[in-house]
């Protein structure tokens, strides 16, 4: 009597228990095979980002570029872009400049202290030093964020205890900490001011 070979389907899922492969449905081989093709699983799917994360991403590269560069180069500086005097634009915007500058002033002087504009100075400056950090300066992150808080310096101010020289000291202090070396001399002609308007200015 001839011998018959027994087809085992041992990787195949679909073969039942008395080893005979179980229907398929029409299309099913190509739906799976297209689901792999088009849609991919998860745990191969590239991961997508959005424009805020690439901004981020550039703003960070750009922040570490510019710590490199500050590292390697002790003169490196910024270059302020100053409008002409005699220009219109360098006129208006020196006209605005004083009387911003001026309103502070008569505010500080007031008697209760008028403390608005400062704790928008304060605010701006607070974000300025918080952009200057790099990415893993999380203790000196939460160390700005818990100094100059913007609630506590408001509550502060509607108390009359704001402290303003302490304030400047420690935001000079900060500056000496992350402005270049070029920049050292300039911070010891503000340490020299007591005046705080002046000094903000």
């Amino acid at each position: 009597m001839p011998k018959t070979e027994e087809t085992v389907f041992q990787n195949d899922p679909s073969v039942a228990e008395n080893g005979a492969p179980e229907p398929k449905t029409p299309g099913q081989s190509q739906k799976s095979k297209s689901f792999c093709l088009h849609d991919q699983c998860p745990e191969s799917r590239p991961d997508v980002f959005s424009v805020t994360d690439l901004i981020e991403t550039v703003n960070e590269v750009s922040k570490l570029s510019i710590a490199h560069e500050i590292v390697v180069n002790q003169d490196f500086y910024v270059e302020e872009t100053i409008l002409p005097s005699n220009s219109v634009e360098g006129r208006f915007a020196e006209a605005m400049y004083n009387a911003f500058w001026n309103h502070l002033e008569e505010q500080l002087l007031s008697t209760p202290p008028d403390f608005t504009c400062a704790l928008e100075l304060l605010k701006d400056v607070k974000e300025t030093l918080l952009s200057l950090l790099l990415p893993w300066q999380n203790r000196l992150r939460n160390e700005i964020e818990e100094a100059l808080d913007t609630d506590l310096l408001k509550q502060e101010a509607e108390h009359g205890a704001l402290d303003v020289p302490h304030l400047s000291n420690y935001i000079l202090n900060l500056m000496t900490l992350l402005c270049a070396p070029v920049r050292d001399e300039a911070i010891q002609k503000l340490e020299a001011i007591t005046d705080p308007v002046q000094l903000l200015r």
